[in-house]
């Protein structure tokens, strides 16, 4: 992820990288962390799981930021959304989170978007 973003920080762009296992991500979701990130350096979709399904940012705040902003994050864990946030904490970025979304990740993951895909 953080190589897919800093290949086009140089470009000034406001960025959004999401998961290809989200189908809840919507055009309306993206077009809203889009706006956020007019004011705030990083956006995170939640999952429900404790990662998350999107991250935008700002190319604003510079590689170094970014690079830092994905170090000893414990990826695949519960804790990926928790220690990004203490990240972003800590370089001071301004976080906006997005809605909170279930990845399907697992068999289970697929039984719950099964489920409450044709629910509604």
């Amino acid at each position: 992820m953080a190589a897919a973003l800093l290949q086009e920080i140089p470009n000034g762009e406001k960025l959004i990288l999401i998961g290809s296992d989200c189908p809840a991500i919507t055009t309306e979701l993206l077009q809203k962390g889009f706006k956020a990130l007019q004011t705030d350096d990083l956006i995170l979709g939640p999952a429900h799981d404790g990662g998350y399904y999107l991250i935008g940012v700002n190319s604003s705040n510079g590689i170094k930021t970014i690079q830092q902003l994905f170090n000893d994050i414990p990826w695949g864990t519960s804790d990926v959304l928790d220690k990004t946030l203490r990240q972003a904490e800590n370089l001071q970025l301004h976080v906006h989170l997005l809605p909170t979304l279930h990845d399907i990740d697992t068999p289970d993951d697929l039984k719950h978007f099964n489920h409450h895909s044709h629910s509604e």
